[in-house]
């Protein structure tokens, strides 16, 4: 049984972490877009969303991360994703998201300390 859906934003120092559970596709979307332009708004370094609760995500999902990446970009930032579980890491992987958007798998672990996560102007 899949977790029931749910989308949060949080924010320490340079980051704004976007959690998500549950299937990410077009129900979810709308509150994962929200999510990511207010977290971007912030002006953060590394705007993380962590998919360690998402077995499945869609081709809206995938496409609502290649815009907050390319956003992100604009602003001098990144998008990091953490806790991809199979399905999506492969997903991201046959598409070419990886290429876009800094994608790491669930066995992982924690990489935020390993993030550059100050804010070095150029």
């Amino acid at each position: 049984m899949t977790a029931k859906p749910s989308v949060a934003l949080s924010a320490s120092g340079r980051v704004a972490t976007v959690v998500v559970t549950g299937d990410l596709d077009l129900h979810t979307v709308p509150a994962l877009r929200e999510a990511l332009l207010t977290g971007t708004k912030a002006g953060p370094d590394v705007l993380h969303v962590d998919l360690v609760g998402v077995d499945f995500c869609d081709s809206t999902g995938m496409s609502v991360l290649a815009t907050a990446a390319k956003r992100m970009g604009v602003l001098g930032g990144r998008l990091v994703v953490s806790g991809a579980q199979t399905l999506p890491y492969r997903v991201f992987a046959l598409t070419g998201l990886t290429a876009l958007v800094e994608v790491h798998p669930a066995d992982a672990g924690d990489l935020s300390a390993s993030w550059e996560l100050e804010h070095t102007p150029d």
